[in-house]
């Protein structure tokens, strides 16, 4: 009998051990792309860091998928608070810095640049059909001028230039100095600076650029703001998907953005593709962070990251919702992202 007994209790246990697969957030983070244990380290010392609670302590290994969708929805919420730190429509430029971004900045940036977020993101081909330059703020954009005029000059080749400028108008101290911006308003012949926009900085840029007497045709796709406060990411990416449809000779594009946003932007590119169908082959590269004193940029940049990449990433892992609670605030983190929401309700199995 106690043999019997036994032997039930060892394939109870053999079968424990090879059916029974715990949860746990830590094997969710090979999806966000942090699959070594260095740069799960990273990030475990920067959660920490950043809302004061031990990583193991807060993500233990779970039982459910329920459990682990908490988990999830936690983790965004909280890097979401401590890495981003914008409220409603505030810009990057107008808010500070949290405290703990201010302290430890050796060990903060060690851990950004283990996750990819610091050091320049090469190319991997050296001829596309287009290089894309994003819009941004003056002395980015001058970045990603000069960045491209390196790519250029290593051997990277490309029949078409794109510059992807919008209808965001230009802030002082951001975009240059009121006299500055003033000087360029007359040179362009518009009556008030306060009308210039991302896509007159980006057209000077290019004016006075090296890469102007690059033998490469350049287009302008100038997105609207419509009903929002400026063009994003997305609605710019629908802009470039309309303008594509009268370029079928344009299969292979490679954008450019400077760190920390490149996988941000990957994330953001990928998905809007993915949505509209459309078959492209593209990277996103740029030159990596110059300044390395002022942690918040580059802490929002992994925080955008993170949240951008969760909705794909709920639907790849099949985790489906029912609770009401974890259902609403999963609406509240996307719901003023159209594309990111789009992904939600099949993922909720909500209407």
């Amino acid at each position: 009998m106690k043999v019997s007994i036994a032997i039930a209790v060892l394939l109870a246990l053999i079968y424990f051990a090879r059916f029974y697969k715990p949860y746990s957030l830590d094997k969710v983070l090979d999806h966000y792309g942090f699959t070594t244990s260095q740069q799960k380290r990273a990030l475990h010392d920067l959660y920490q860091k950043a809302t004061g609670m031990p990583w193991q302590e807060a993500f233990s290994s779970r039982h459910t998928k329920k459990a682990l969708m908490r988990d999830i929805l936690t983790f965004i919420e909280k890097t979401q608070e401590k890495f981003i730190v914008r409220k409603g429509l505030q810009e990057r430029w107008e808010v500070e810095a949290l405290p703990w971004m201010t302290q430890n900045k050796g060990e903060i940036l060690d851990d950004l640049r283990t996750l990819g977020f610091i050091e320049e993101i090469e190319p991997t081909h050296k001829h596309v059909d287009a290089i894309c330059i994003l819009g941004a703020t003056w002395k980015t954009m001058l970045r990603q001028f000069q960045y491209t005029h390196c790519l250029l000059k290593s051997g990277v080749t490309a029949p078409s230039l794109i510059f992807l400028g919008g209808e965001r108008y230009v802030t002082v101290g951001v975009d240059g100095t009121e006299e500055e911006l003033s000087a360029l308003a007359a040179k362009l012949g518009v009556s008030d600076w306060r009308q210039l926009t991302e896509a007159h900085l980006m057209t000077e840029l290019y004016t006075t650029s090296k890469i102007k007497n690059q033998k490469i045709t350049p287009y302008f796709i100038n997105t609207p703001k419509g009903d929002l406060p400026r063009p994003t990411t997305q609605t710019t990416m629908m802009e470039l998907i309309t303008w594509l449809k009268h370029h079928p000779e344009i299969k292979s594009l490679l954008f450019v953005s400077p760190q920390p946003h490149v996988k941000y932007q990957e994330a953001i590119i990928q998905s809007i593709f993915a949505d509209q169908h459309k078959a492209l082959s593209f990277h996103v590269v740029g030159p990596g962070v110059t300044n390395s004193q002022n942690m918040k940029p580059l802490i929002e940049g992994l925080g955008s990251y993170l949240w951008a990449t969760t909705p794909p990433l709920l639907a790849q892992l099949g985790l489906e919702e029912r609770d009401p609670h974890i259902i609403a605030e999963l609406k509240e983190l996307y719901n003023k992202n159209p594309l990111m929401y789009k992904e939600l309700p099949a993922i909720l199995r909500t209407p």
